[in-house]
């Protein structure tokens, strides 16, 4: 780029700016584009750098948080050199309002009360670039495990606030959970658009509240996940062991709840299960609909294998899908996964994706004879054989009902599975090492003791391998 400034009102620097904006919109989905892009204006060009006007401190955060590496890279397509990407705030913009730690009728803990928020102050659509176009109702298949929630999401993009507020979304990893939440954001936007969309993780919360507390910027944090239409958060259980977060989400929960505005929320167990968060937090996450989303059953496991099949431009045989099914048992992501590994594999080799193709490309399904046993595996089984729930046996509950099966389920992980000590007191709620380790010698001792426990565990092993 020149070293020279260039006046901003010739049409030199507005010809550079339309050009990255074309260059932009390219790799923006369109509505993210109307938002965050057709707000910006350019002010200056030159130096090495160009220098961006945005409405206010939210926006200027988020676009240049998000957006910035890619504004870069289309001005250095357009000038041919690297340069670096300011923003300015507008001088006149409007600074929002202070937010009251309570508002004056609510109780002295803040448990209620609705944050008033002026039309012109309320908070943009936050996070949505983080959307995978991907994950919509339209390609979510429905099976008979996760009906409930997939109902209820449905419901909830619908008629938002009116039917389950919140909905609190729980099962293993790789089921679905994110795609369910992502669906209901979709789904959202495409009937309301200007719905105010706060998609984040846990972690995201977290992390920028500690951000806030180091800037003493909290009244900015406060304004930004309270004055929202739509608040969606993955992994909740991240709060664990978090008692200063916990206060604040417990917080922003009663504003938004009480403004009746929309809450959505995932976690890898359910409320009740998450450790040290506090009583009145399980509570109020139980307020609306908890639904578990489980294993997918063998029909839904062929489904979603035929469904990614026509994404990447396969007619998937039927034996193909079969295989996998019958070996990837507990996780969508893993499945997608194979299937992309076997297609890429024939079309790498000019082979047709047949189940020749399927054998070669995922050995490890055919000769690891480990591989038919995966900690959610065994769960499955141990739980489904017992009557109990993988939940209360991934949870905290220390009946007798409950820790018989646990143990089991550890013994047989630490057989089966590769897993340390303390990666499987990890998967079974939290537990540490010496608690697998009783568990161990407590079921080897029974092994050896008694039949009934010598034949249940040969059921087991012949159904895992």
């Amino acid at each position: 780029m020149d070293d020279v400034r260039i006046d901003p009102r010739t049409s030199s620097v507005r010809g550079l700016w339309d050009r990255v904006l074309e260059h932009v919109r390219r790799n923006v989905q369109p509505k993210q584009f109307d938002l965050w892009f057709r707000q910006i204006e350019i002010l200056d060009a030159g130096d090495g750098s160009v220098t961006l006007e945005v409405p206010n401190r939210f926006f200027r955060d988020w676009v240049n948080t998000y957006y910035r590496d890619e504004i870069a890279e289309a001005v250095a397509l357009e000038t041919g050199s690297p340069c670096e990407v300011r923003f300015l705030v507008k001088r006149d913009a409007p600074v929002p309002e202070r937010i009251p730690s309570r508002p004056p009728s609510a109780p002295s803990d803040g448990s209620a009360g609705r944050l008033e928020v002026r039309p012109a102050l309320r908070a943009p659509l936050m996070s949505t670039s983080q959307l995978n176009p991907r994950y919509s109702f339209e390609s979510f298949v429905v099976g008979p495990r996760n009906q409930v929630a997939h109902a209820a999401a449905l419901a909830i993009a619908e008629r938002p606030s009116e039917l389950y507020n919140p909905l609190f979304v729980h099962g293993s990893v790789g089921l679905g959970k994110t795609h369910i939440l992502q669906a209901i954001c979709h789904a959202t936007l495409e009937r309301r658009p200007e719905t105010r969309i706060a998609y984040i993780t846990c972690e995201m919360f977290v992390n920028a509240f500690i951000s806030a507390i180091e800037s003493g910027g909290l009244k900015e944090f406060r304004y930004q996940y309270r004055a929202v239409d739509l608040l969606v958060v993955d992994d909740i259980h991240f709060l664990a062991h978090k008692d200063r977060t916990q206060e604040e989400f417990f917080h922003t929960f009663n504003t938004l709840f009480n403004g009746q505005r929309q809450i959505v929320l995932s976690s890898d167990c359910p409320p009740q299960a998450i450790g040290t968060l506090e009583e009145r937090l399980v509570s109020r996450f139980r307020w609306g609909l908890v639904a578990e989303v489980e294993p997918p059953v063998f029909e839904t496991r062929v489904s979603i294998l035929k469904r990614n099949g026509v994404r990447f431009g396969v007619d998937l045989r039927d034996d193909v899908c079969e295989f996998i099914a019958s070996h990837v048992t507990t996780n969508i992501r893993e499945l997608e996964g194979s299937i992309h590994q076997v297609v890429n594999y024939a079309r790498l080799r000019g082979r047709p994706v047949d189940l020749e193709a399927a054998r070669e490309a995922l050995p490890h399904l055919v000769n690891d004879p480990r591989r038919a046993a995966s900690l959610e595996d065994i769960t499955r089984v141990v739980t489904s054989y017992f009557g109990v729930k993988v939940s209360d046996v991934l949870g905290k509950r220390r009946t007798k009902l409950v820790t018989y099966p646990r143990q089991i389920s550890m013994y047989i992980a630490r057989k089966l599975t590769p897993h340390s000590l303390q990666e499987i007191g990890g998967y079974f709620g939290g537990r540490d090492h010496t608690t697998v380790l009783h568990a161990i010698n407590k079921i080897g001792g029974l092994v050896k003791a008694k039949s009934e426990v010598r034949n249940q565990l040969d059921h087991f092993l012949t159904v895992l391998r």
